[in-house]
């Protein structure tokens, strides 16, 4: 007959939470880098669909106030100052302006309109800046 009680393991759990204390340390940091780059790129996905609607409402903005509107309203064709001060402006929220340019062109006949919106972001922490550009372009409609 064989005596098996001389051979358990004689482990305890307070022997085994210096190991335990050693690997959390080790994938805590891990865990926190990640996070902490999944936010950055997150907000780096809403500064560029941020960009994208100033250009895109730009574009519409001038298409209304194209050159159907200039000869009925005795006013001038949508100009970059104008689209900057009443669409871009107002809705730059957490924008450094600064950092935010524009173009607008116009098509010959006055007819269609390009809007550029270019930002330069520079992340949070140890990452590089990005520029962002959108390009947006709307026929006149009015």
């Amino acid at each position: 007959m064989s005596n098996h009680k001389h051979f358990k393991w004689k482990f305890s759990r307070h022997q085994r939470s210096g190991a335990v204390m050693v690997e959390m340390a080790i994938v805590l940091q891990m865990l926190i880098l990640l996070l902490i780059g999944l936010c950055v790129g997150e907000l780096g996905a809403f500064r560029y669909h941020q960009v994208a609607a100033l250009a895109h409402e730009g574009a519409r903005w001038a298409s209304v106030h194209g050159k159907e509107y200039a000869k009925q309203n005795s006013k001038p064709i949508a100009s970059k100052e104008d689209i900057f001060e009443n669409v871009i402006k107002p809705r730059a929220i957490g924008i450094d302006l600064k950092k935010l340019s524009h173009e607008v062109k116009w098509n010959a006949e006055g007819s269609l309109v390009t809007v550029t919106v270019q930002y330069t972001w520079t992340p949070e922490y140890f990452f590089t800046p990005r520029k962002f550009s959108c390009v947006a372009v709307a026929l006149a409609t009015y």
